[in-house]
């Protein structure tokens, strides 16, 4: 009988008590202050009713699982940070009370704090609702000028966008991350393309990573190289064409850009902006329109540019050629070009059209002087060199 009451208390002694999940406080961090949350080691260690407000250093430890209800969210303002670095064995867990996509809005971050980290953080069924008042919905929105380094993430089963950063002057990487089970895995500002590595962006309703073109300051200024992905660049008709200031845009061997209606690539306006496309037999680089129809999208059009560098190599062109450029590419006052081992087809007007010199005399313009071509195969298109009129 002693034995058995000895026995009996030291198994008493040994249950630990089951941490109940904390409810965070609608301010959570106040300006200038900071706050840890610890892995209480609960499953769910803290829920969200609301949308929870960081205006000082918020910092998520490994492990932590915070769950949030529906209409709730996390928004780190300008005066904020956030520091969410999980580890591969305790990842860091935001989700929604319910398991569903659009279970609650998700993050947004105003802030340009250098220590803005997201590192082995899954966000999950979010995107359920705008955010702000320019209806943005994603489970992770940016707003203009927000610094974050992005890696070894996850985010799934968002009702829309995986990530919307679609504003300027951002200071963003995203790395070895995946987006999967979303309407569209990102919608971004041209610029943060070059700063995608690595990742994978499949399994979502539409595959393709939204960019948008120049409109409000979204043109390339800076020298960028876009990596062959897990699904293709998609330049979004909402801000026209994607345009290359005094930049070097070079795309990687297997690329895919998609164009939504009328839009395209131009090239600028000095001779510091130009495009290497050069792609290889086994991986070409394609340029092609959302929807599969010649004269979809607009085309390739270089300006004035005389860099050497502007080449076009093991690619295919289809379905541009829109009443917008009539060409798959169009030249302007002479540009600097070489295209070799490329394929057109499927173009609505020519191949190549010259736009009209100065002082413009039908019958005696002659072809660009500063275009190389090679090796091109046509199929299905209006002419190969077009003058303009």
């Amino acid at each position: 009988m002693v034995l058995l009451s000895l026995l009996a208390a030291c198994k008493k002694e040994n249950v630990e008590p089951v941490a109940e999940p904390l409810t965070l406080e609608c301010d959570l961090v106040a300006k200038g202050e900071s706050l840890t949350l610890e892995d209480r080691g609960a499953g769910v260690d803290y829920i969200a009713s609301c949308v929870v407000n960081v205006r000082g250093d918020l910092t998520l430890a490994p492990g932590v699982v915070i769950q949030f209800a529906s209409d709730a969210g996390l928004r780190i303002y300008e005066d904020g940070s956030i520091q969410a670095a999980g580890t591969e064995e305790k990842p860091i867990v935001l989700t929604g009370e319910d398991q569903l996509p659009g279970a609650w809005k998700g993050v947004i971050s105003y802030s340009a704090d250098v220590k803005n980290e997201l590192r082995h953080c899954t966000i999950e069924y979010a995107g359920g609702g705008a955010f702000n008042s320019n209806g943005n919905e994603a489970a992770l929105i940016l707003w203009s000028g927000t610094k974050l380094r992005m890696s070894d993430c996850t985010i799934t089963g968002s009702a829309a966008y995986g990530i919307d950063a679609t504003y300027s002057n951002y200071d963003v990487t995203i790395d070895n991350t995946t987006i999967t089970q979303c309407e569209m895995p990102m919608y971004i500002s041209a610029p943060i393309a070059g700063h995608i590595s690595g990742g994978n962006f499949t399994g979502n309703a539409t595959d393709a990573i939204r960019v948008l073109g120049s409109k409000g300051g979204h043109r390339l200024v800076e020298d960028q190289t876009w990596k062959a992905l897990s699904a293709p660049y998609r330049v979004s008709a909402e801000g026209d064409d994607l345009q290359l200031g005094a930049a070097t845009l070079t795309l990687e061997p297997g690329v895919t850009i998609e164009f939504e209606n009328g839009t395209g690539i131009q090239i600028g306006e000095s001779d510091a902006s130009s495009l290497v496309a050069v792609g290889s037999v086994i991986a070409p680089i394609t340029f092609t329109g959302v929807n599969k129809v010649a004269g979809s999208w607009g085309g390739l059009e270089f300006r004035f540019t005389k860099s050497p560098q502007n080449r076009i190599q093991n690619a295919v062109i289809e379905y541009a050629g829109s009443a917008k450029w009539p060409g798959a590419i169009y030249m302007w006052s002479n540009p600097a070009l070489s295209v070799t081992n490329t394929t057109f087809r499927h173009i609505g007007t020519c191949v190549f059209y010259d736009a009209p010199k100065p002082n413009y005399n039908p019958g005696s313009q002659t072809q660009n002087p500063n275009l190389g071509y090679d090796s091109i195969t046509t199929e299905s298109v209006g002419g190969t060199y077009c003058y303009g009129g």
